[in-house]
């Protein structure tokens, strides 16, 4: 019996051991990963012109993600994105207005 104590000593030792480890452990991967991705509202464009127009936005909680850039991009093919032309207005959360210029007339 004394034999089989001890094993369940051992036992019970070793997977408190493996638990303090475990929970001990760093979670860099995990951490700064946001639930949410930053809120942000668009304007309407403005002050339309034959090769500017003005736009721009809000963004109103960054959930924790830094806000690098804040502007508009735009493009005469679908699905602009920011290696097309685009504006950069600042940083952070908060209002921001956007000049669009080297527009071309006709185009939508």
């Amino acid at each position: 019996m004394k034999s089989k104590a001890k094993h369940l000593i051992v036992a019970f030792l070793s997977i408190g051991i493996i638990a303090a480890i475990a929970i001990s452990c760093n979670k860099d991967d995990e951490e700064n990963i946001p639930d949410q991705v930053p809120t942000l509202t668009t304007s309407a464009v403005f002050n339309i012109t034959n090769n500017s127009a003005t736009s721009g936005g809000n963004i109103s909680d960054n959930y924790d993600s830094p806000i690098t850039a804040r502007g508009v991009c735009w493009s005469t093919e679908p699905d602009p994105n920011v290696s097309d032309s685009k504006t950069v207005d600042g940083l952070g959360i908060g209002p921001f207005q956007s000049e669009m210029t080297g527009l071309a007339p006709g185009q939508t």
